[in-house]
């Protein structure tokens, strides 16, 4: 903890800070994790070293339900970056309703 007035946790980076937080918590080998799906792919690796098993919180029709206009967001992203620079977990592991979600867009 960087101050005990000030509950928080100072790291280099977001990686270094959960792989010393979850050292810190010292959870049980199996325990599972709530992710965010669309987190760095490196925050599942970190988790899965530490013995831990991570659950994204995320699905296609969530996405959906949150974001109604997704359907024309990704052939616009795909435009943008058609050699998929900017990615996430989430989007790899869902490509195929993606490409699905973006013919439908036309």
């Amino acid at each position: 903890m960087f101050a005990p007035w000030a509950p928080e946790l100072s790291a280099f980076t977001v990686r270094i800070g959960l792989d010393l937080y979850l050292g810190a918590l010292g959870l049980p080998a199996g325990s599972e994790i709530l992710t965010s799906a669309l987190s760095i792919k490196e925050m599942a690796k970190i988790a899965k070293h530490h013995g831990l098993v991570p659950i994204p919180d995320l699905a296609v029709d969530a996405l959906r339900k949150a974001y109604p206009e997704i359907d024309t967001f990704f052939p616009m992203q795909h435009a943008v970056d058609p050699d998929d620079r900017f990615t996430s977990r989430f989007f790899e592991q869902h490509r195929k309703e993606v490409s699905r979600m973006a013919a439908r867009a036309g």
